[in-house]
């Protein structure tokens, strides 16, 4: 395996990037924004590749910038970054202790990113808590993706973050052990979450920060479907969502609340409305009472709840 600098492509057109078991590794010395980085370019596949980001040596301690700047303008240490790609398809990555994101795709049209497997990733910030990093992430007006059949397992952030894009699919992902939480979205329009499992949310507890560990959380996120999903074990709520006009439904959220707070299985936020949430199974502590709730200025009637299954038990 080759210890890297970094490799950084721009304009690149058809073009193929296929590692036979190769390793990119970062040096001790290593200040780059990725180990593989694409500018501008079109019809470009990446695949078979091994990634270690060498997170101990490399990474410092930092917390992620207020909504309005793009992580990749910011984050450095990251796996792979691709920005301004048109039909851009990465796959068959495995990627391990990356101290940033480990994909993360910016401002790009027809993305497709599979079969990635990502561990032992993510940063601190000055607290010792998560700051959020480790996982993948859709950025900045990019639209028509698909995240689909990657693996996250022990990552300090979120698993799966979009920001600010549209019409996309996330589904098939497997969660275990994350930090923070296993889908963040904000300023979302036109994503389906479907029949991903989610396990662990909000372990190990001495990483989680003051946000919280949610299954999901979806802000500013409109005509979505949320269908299918799994999550069991998780230290607060299963899902928040603020946004109009979505539909949660057949999501079994499991032992949730391990923490024993006064939160909801799930959460209309400020602002919820047009969203339908029907036949979920919502089970853990204090969640017969607080099966779905919904913020102060919220009213019963801008929502659709109907049959949802509440219970107690713990799983």
């Amino acid at each position: 395996g080759a210890m890297c600098r970094r490799l950084e492509l721009a304009d690149a057109h058809d073009l193929e990037i296929r590692g036979a078991n190769t390793t990119l590794k970062a040096g001790p010395e290593f200040r780059g924004r990725a180990l593989l980085g694409i500018v501008n370019g079109k019809n470009i596949r990446i695949h078979n590749l091994l990634l270690d980001g060498n997170r101990d040596a490399v990474g410092r301690m930092y917390s992620l910038p207020p909504f309005g700047t793009m992580y990749a303008r910011f984050v450095p240490a990251n796996g792979i970054v691709a920005e301004n790609a048109t039909n851009i398809e990465i796959a068959d990555i495995k990627a391990s202790h990356i101290a940033g994101f480990a994909v993360l795709v910016n401002s790009s049209k027809t993305v497709k990113v599979h079969d990635i497997d990502v561990t032992n990733s993510g940063g601190f910030n000055g607290q010792r808590k998560n700051n959020g990093t480790g996982g993948i992430v859709i950025e900045e007006n990019t639209s028509d993706f698909e995240v689909r059949r990657c693996a996250f397992g022990t990552i300090r952030g979120d698993g799966i973050t979009i920001r600010s894009s549209d019409h996309g699919r996330v589904w098939e992902n497997e969660f275990r052990s994350v930090a923070r939480e296993a889908i963040h979205a904000e300023r979302v329009t036109a994503v389906n979450i479907e029949n991903n499992h989610m396990e662990q949310i909000g372990f190990p507890l001495e990483e989680v920060d003051a946000q919280g560990a949610l299954c999901m959380r979806l802000e500013h996120f409109d005509g979505g479907v949320v269908k299918d999903n799994t999550c069991t074990e998780a230290l607060l709520g299963g899902i928040s969502v603020s946004g109009a006009g979505n539909k949660l439904t057949l999501n079994h959220l499991i032992g949730l609340n391990a923490a024993r707070r006064d939160v909801a299985g799930i959460f209309l936020a400020s602002g919820s409305k047009d969203n339908t949430v029907d036949a979920n199974e919502i089970s853990g502590t204090a969640m017969s009472m607080h099966c779905v709730g919904a913020a102060p200025d919220v009213p019963g009637s801008a929502n659709k709840v109907l049959k949802n299954d509440c219970s107690d038990e713990a799983s």
